[in-house]
C-alpha cells in the first residue's frame, strides 16, 4: 500500500474519530486513533503470520509434487534406457542373422552356378572329345586305308610314291590341326582317288599295261630314292615297304594310345565333374535347410524388433508427458512463491508503515491535541469554511504527507 495514502486514510480515521463525539461529552479523545492504529498494525501482522503459515504448510505439498515427478522421471528414463538396450540388442541379432541369411543365399547362389559352369564345361569338354574321337577313328581309317594301299602293292611308280609321300605329309598336318573337317574331306579325296582302285575290303584291281610294264618309265630307273624315310639311300621296294607300314603302324598305335588315353581322361572327368557336383548339390541342401530355419529367425527377430520401437517410443511419449507435468508443476510452484513472496512484501511494507506512523504519531499528534480537536470542532460545527475563523486558527506543523 503505498505510504502517502495510508497516512492520508490515517487523517480521515481521525476525523471521524473525532466526528463521532457527541457535542454534550465536550471532550475528544484522540487516543482513538492511536488504538485504530494499533489494530491495523495487529491485523497486518497477523495477515503476514497467516500468509506466511498458509505458505509453510503449502510450500512443501508443491515441492512434493516436484521431488514426485521428478522420482517418476527418473524411474521412466531409466526405462527407457533399459528398453533402448534392447532394442539395441535384439537389432544387432536381427543384423547378424540377416547378414547371414544373405550370406547362405550367396552361397546357394554361388553354387548352383558353379554346377552351371560345371556342367557347361563338362559339355564343352566332352563336345570336344567327341570331336577329337572323330578325328582320330578318320586319322586310323585314312592310315589303315594308306596300309592296305601299300600292302597289296607289290611295287608303286615313282610318281605312286611322290603322291603318298605328298599325301602322308598332308594327312600329318592336318591330323596335327585336328581340323575335322578337312580330314574328312581328305579322306574322301584319298579312298576316291584314281591312283588306287580301292575295293570295300581294301583289295587292289588289275593293273593295266600304261600302270607298269615294258618300256615303262620305272622299268628304267633302277630302284627309287625314297628321301622322306631314308634320304642318300637306295633300297629295294620291299625296304621301302616295310618302313612305310611301320611308320603307319606306329602312327596308328599312337593314335589308338590316345584314343584310350581320351577315354580314360573323359571318364575320369566326368566321374570327378560328378563327384563335385554331388558335392555341391549337398551343400545347397545343406545350405537350404539353415536358411529356412534363419528365415524364420529373421522373421521373428524383426518382429520383436518391431515391438521392441513401439515400446520405446511409447515411453519416451511417457516420458515426455511426465516431463511436461513436472515443468506445470515447478512453473506453478514459482508462481506461488511469487505471489506469497510479493503479498509477504506488501504486508511487511504496511506493517513498516504503521510502525512509523504510530511512532510518528505518539511522538507528534498526541501533543497537539488541543489545537487538532479544535480543528475537528470548527468541522463539525460548519465553520470548515470560514475563511475568517480558518485562517485565524493555527494547527501545528504536522507533516502527514512527506
Amino acid at each position: 500500500m503505498n505510504k502517502k495514502l495510508l497516512v492520508v486514510l490515517f487523517g480521515f480515521l481521525a476525523l471521524a474519530a473525532a466526528t463521532n463525539q457527541s457535542e454534550e461529552e465536550g471532550s475528544y479523545t484522540i487516543d482513538q486513533a492511536a488504538n485504530l492504529l494499533n489494530d491495523l498494525l495487529a491485523d497486518s501482522q497477523q495477515n503476514l503470520s497467516d500468509l506466511q503459515a498458509a505458505w509453510a504448510n503449502k510450500e512443501p505439498l508443491l515441492q512434493g509434487v516436484i521431488a514426485g515427478l521428478e522420482s517418476d522421471l527418473a524411474n521412466k528414463q531409466a526405462e527407457c534406457a533399459d528398453l533402448q538396450g534392447t532394442l539395441d540388442a535384439d537389432q544387432a541379432s536381427l543384423d547378424e542373422a540377416e547378414a547371414y541369411v544373405a550370406w547362405l543365399q550367396d552361397r546357394i547362389a554361388a553354387n548352383h552356378k558353379q554346377i552351371d559352369d560345371l556342367l557347361n564345361r563338362r559339355c564343352q569338354q566332352n563336345g570336344n572329345y567327341i570331336e577329337g574321337l572323330k578325328n582320330d577313328k578318320l586319322a586310323l581309317a585314312l592310315l589303315q586305308f594308306l596300309e592296305a594301299q601299300i600292302q597289296n602293292k607289290e611295287s608303286f611308280s615313282f610318281l605312286q610314291k611322290k603322291n603318298f609321300m605328298k599325301k602322308l605329309t598332308r594327312f600329318l598336318s592336318i591330323y596335327k590341326t585336328g581340323n575335322y573337317q578337312q580330314l574328312a574331306l581328305l579322306e574322301k579325296e584319298y579312298v576316291n582317288a584314281d591312283d588306287y582302285s580301292v575295293n570295300p575290303d581294301y583289295s587292289t584291281g588289275d593293273r593295266t599295261a600304261d600302270e607298269i610294264g615294258s618300256g615303262h618309265i620305272d622299268n628304267d630307273k633302277g630302284d627309287i630314292d625314297v628321301a622322306d624315310f631314308q634320304e642318300g639311300e637306295r633300297k629295294g621296294w620291299y625296304q621301302v615297304k616295310q618302313e612305310l607300314l611301320d611308320l603307319l603302324h606306329n602312327l596308328e598305335q599312337t593314335i589308338e594310345a590316345k584314343i584310350q588315353q581320351a577315354q580314360e581322361d573323359e571318364v575320369n572327368s566326368n566321374s570327378a565333374a560328378a563327384d563335385f557336383k554331388s558335392k555341391l548339390e549337398h551343400e545347397i541342401q545343406v545350405y537350404e535347410r539353415e536358411l529356412a530355419k534363419w528365415q524364420q529367425t529373421v522373421a521373428a527377430l524383426t518382429a520383436t524388433v518391431a515391438q521392441d520401437h513401439e515400446n520405446v517410443n511409447n515411453c519416451h511419449s511417457q516420458e515426455a508427458a511426465i516431463q511436461a507435468n513436472l515443468d506445470a508443476a515447478n512453473q506453478d510452484y514459482a508462481n506461488e512463491k511469487a505471489t506469497f513472496e510479493h503479498k509477504q512484501a506488501n504486508l511487511q511494507e504496511e506493517i513498516e508503515i504503521f510502525i512509523e506512523v504510530i511512532a510518528y504519531y505518539d511522538d507528534n499528534v498526541q501533543n497537539a491535541g488541543e489545537d487538532l480537536k479544535e480543528r475537528v470542532e470548527d468541522y463539525s460545527d460548519g465553520n470548515f469554511d470560514d475563511a475568517a475563523t480558518y485562517e485565524n486558527r493555527q494547527v501545528p506543523n504536522i507533516d502527514f504527507i512527506n
